[in-house]
């Protein structure tokens, strides 16, 4: 049974995990980011940063499958239907490293097409290593997206701050790795090995440990037919997430590909400050899905909706004091944190701190309907991301980096109204939630 006690003691160990995992972070972009800078130049940076935006990307979007499978396995467990949990578990499982397969054989045909080095605006490197870094990271994305999947497992156990956990940890290596490979001047070949490495080790870690509980048991199973009443679900999710893309990495790309490696440096650099604001308020708002998830699945509407109040009151109160104070300081934090000016104008900060104060804000709120696989409403997040990465396309070039922040910005302003509709429709028709959920347990499996 879920009391008020149980959801106060789970909070706080996911509240602390989670403000390790931000700490970590944070202390890792003041680090890495100037070490970067330091050791390889600014301009074989900018190239780094190229490089892993096609990565990066594809980490963003998991097919959907690790939120809504797990939502779903989440409605199997509590149903007690351990069986079919165990068989959406590993067709997912088998379904991500398929598609991972393919994706890497993909590549290996485009670049007989397509030259790398030209498309990211890379000068320095030579086409061997642009391909094998790539080749190279995108092995680690498969990898990483089975990792992240078979952890989101501690979700359904109701225990996030253990998914938590294993995340701190892999961050943690992660930048000794970057760290070590720098200060010895290692290749960046070589460095992405290294994350290959830790990752094959995290996910052997992380089939052990979970491998205690009576419910987990690894394996792949070629049974697709487990997901296909989540196809629309984990589409949703899919789409969302690229949309997300589009926003970071696509606007990485398009600055770095226009603009140049200088230019992406500073959009990099001042979109790293300002998502500390998201990136703090998420320890509080993230551990919610799975708690809206469990409260909903049990008609605990009122619990959930309580929830909801308290955390996003906390996080616009709190963001808005960060926001307040990454605009008044924010030409001494850069000098602070890179040892020099970045020469980016009040707009462009003003444009991009309001929106990652927004983004946040609507974050926080999306957790609601991503909990009940509810997120059509989030769809609307790359069509308006696609519409401004096009008029980016056209403009930036003569306006410069400051209409980047601009179509940001436009773009969070519309979310937020979005999402105000769509979590006042969830909190108005109850039946709605119970339905949904009813429908998810009985009907999933064709």
């Amino acid at each position: 049974m879920i009391t008020s006690d149980n959801l106060t003691r789970l909070f706080s160990k996911d509240l602390i995990y989670g403000i390790l995992i931000k700490i970590l972070l944070i202390f890792s972009q003041v680090l890495v980011i100037p070490l970067f800078i330091s050791v390889l130049g600014e301009q074989m940076y900018g190239e780094w940063i190229m490089l892993t935006t096609i990565p990066n990307y594809l980490m963003l979007s998991d097919m959907g499958l690790t939120a809504s499978v797990s939502n779903q396995i989440s409605a199997y467990n509590i149903s007690k239907e351990y069986e079919k949990m165990s068989k959406l578990f590993k067709s997912t499982n088998y379904i991500i490293l398929i598609v991972g397969i393919v994706v890497i054989v993909l590549f290996f045909v485009s670049t007989i097409f397509i030259n790398f080095s030209k498309l990211l605006n890379i000068k320095v490197m030579n086409i061997f290593e642009v391909n094998l870094i790539l080749l190279l990271l995108l092995s680690n994305v498969v990898v990483s997206v089975l990792f992240n999947f078979n952890i989101s497992f501690y979700r359904v156990l109701d225990k996030y701050y253990m998914y938590q956990k294993f995340l701190l940890i892999n961050y943690a290596l992660d930048l000794v790795v970057t760290v070590s490979s720098l200060l010895l001047n290692m290749s960046l070949i070589f460095m992405s090995c290294l994350f290959i490495v830790i990752r094959i080790l995290l996910l052997i870690m992380t089939i052990a440990k979970l491998s205690k509980y009576d419910n987990y048991e690894y394996g792949f199973l070629r049974e697709v037919k487990f997901q296909k009443s989540l196809f629309f679900s984990a589409m949703n999710h899919t789409v969302y997430n690229l949309g997300f893309g589009l926003i970071i990495q696509g606007n990485t790309f398009i600055v770095g590909k226009v603009l140049g490696p200088s230019e992406v440096v500073k959009f990099n650099t001042t979109r790293t400050m300002v998502n500390t604001i998201r990136s703090l308020m998420s320890v509080m708002y993230l551990p919610t899905m799975s708690k809206y998830n469990i409260l909903l699945l049990n008609n605990k509407l009122l619990e959930a909706k309580i929830i909801f109040r308290h955390t996003l009151y906390k996080v616009l109160f709190l963001s808005t004091l960060i926001s307040i104070f990454i605009i008044i300081n924010y030409e001494k934090l850069f000098v602070l944190w890179l040892h020099k000016d970045l020469s980016i104008s009040d707009g462009f900060i003003m444009a991009m701190v309001i929106s990652a104060l927004i983004h946040t804000v609507w974050n926080t709120m999306s957790m609601l309907p991503l909990s009940i696989n509810k997120s059509n409403i989030l769809l609307c997040f790359p069509a308006v991301s696609v519409l401004g990465f096009v008029l980016q396309f056209f403009y930036i070039k003569n306006i410069g980096i400051n209409f980047t922040g601009y179509i940001i910005l436009f773009i969070d302003i519309i979310m937020l109204v979005l999402l105000l509709f769509q979590v006042k429709k969830i909190f108005r028709e109850k039946n709605i939630i119970k339905n949904d959920c009813d429908n998810t347990t009985s009907n999933s499996v064709l």
